[in-house]
C-alpha cells in the first residue's frame, strides 16, 4: 500500500504541470514507489530479503535495502530485471539522488525519465507482481 500511495502522489505531481516543484516531487515519489515495488518482490520470496542485514533481529527501525541492492538480490535469485528496466531505474535513481543530496536541476528530459519510469512500474506490477500487491508487503 505504501508503494501504491507513493505512485499515486507521484502521478498527481506529474500530471499537475511541468513546473520545477511538480517535477521535483514527481521524481522523488515515483522513485520511492519503484524502490518499494522491488522490495515487494523480494518480500514475496522471503520477507527477510528486504533487510540490509538479515543477521540482525528485525525491528521497526531495521534498515532495508535500496533499489540497487534489491536489483542485485533479484539477480542473485534468478529474478533479475531486463537490462532496459535496470537502466530506467538507474537513471531515475540518479535524478532522485541529485535532488536529495544536492539540488534539483529542472531538465527537459525529466518528463521522458518519468514517463519511462511509470511504464516500468505498470509492467512490473502487472507482469511480475501479477497486478496484486500484498497488504503486509514492505
Amino acid at each position: 500500500m505504501n508503494a501504491i500511495d507513493s505512485l499515486q502522489v507521484g502521478i498527481d505531481y506529474f500530471m499537475r504541470d511541468s513546473s520545477y516543484s511538480s517535477r521535483k516531487h514527481a521524481i522523488m515519489t515515483v522513485f520511492h514507489a519503484i524502490e518499494l515495488f522491488l522490495k515487494e518482490q523480494l518480500y514475496r520470496v522471503n520477507p527477510l530479503l528486504i533487510y540490509r542485514d538479515i543477521d540482525k533481529p528485525v525491528k521497526d527501525d531495521s534498515i532495508t535495502v535500496g533499489a540497487k541492492e534489491a536489483m542485485n538480490r533479484l539477480d542473485n535469485l534468478g529474478l533479475g530485471l531486463f537490462k532496459q528496466s535496470r537502466e530506467v531505474i538507474e537513471k531515475m535513481q540518479g535524478r532522485r539522488n541529485r535532488i536529495e543530496h544536492h539540488r534539483y536541476d529542472h531538465k527537459e528530459e525529466d518528463e521522458q525519465t518519468l514517463s519511462e519510469s511509470l511504464a516500468f512500474i505498470l509492467f512490473f506490477v502487472d507482469e511480475v507482481l501479477n497486478g496484486v500487491v500484498s497488504e503486509n508487503g514492505k
